[in-house]
């Protein structure tokens, strides 16, 4: 008998999958899940799914490689929700994860990921 994955692992693999060029078969391999596993977490789950600010930021920064400047995020949450937003908007938010210690300031206007996201 399989033992079920882990819940946290597997709302980690299913956010993965929200990242735009990321595929179900990619967050199998990366958490390892099955794809049924999946499947069945996305309809269970579907209200966890929802992202927060902080989870769009830091999607954000994923998307580029575990790297961005402060342009690159502001476009890329256009892209994601059509919503134009401003550098005074953002900024608290990235301070905010830089303090959690889930991002790094490189400089002035870049950040990274300090760890695996999600």
């Amino acid at each position: 008998m399989r033992t079920p994955p882990d819940p946290d692992l597997l709302l980690r693999a299913l956010k993965f999958t929200r990242i735009p060029g990321k595929t179900v078969a990619e967050a199998c391999t990366r958490y390892g899940v099955s794809r049924g596993a999946l499947q069945r977490a996305r309809r269970e789950r579907a209200a966890e799914l929802v992202y927060t600010e902080r989870e769009r930021l830091l999607t954000a920064v994923a998307w580029f490689d575990g790297r961005a400047a402060l342009p690159q995020i502001l476009g890329f949450l256009d892209w994601i929700d059509h919503s134009v937003y401003q550098d005074a908007e953002v900024r608290p938010i990235l301070d905010e994860l830089v303090a959690t210690g889930l991002l790094e300031a490189v400089d002035i206007d870049t950040w990274a990921l300090r760890a695996e996201w999600p």
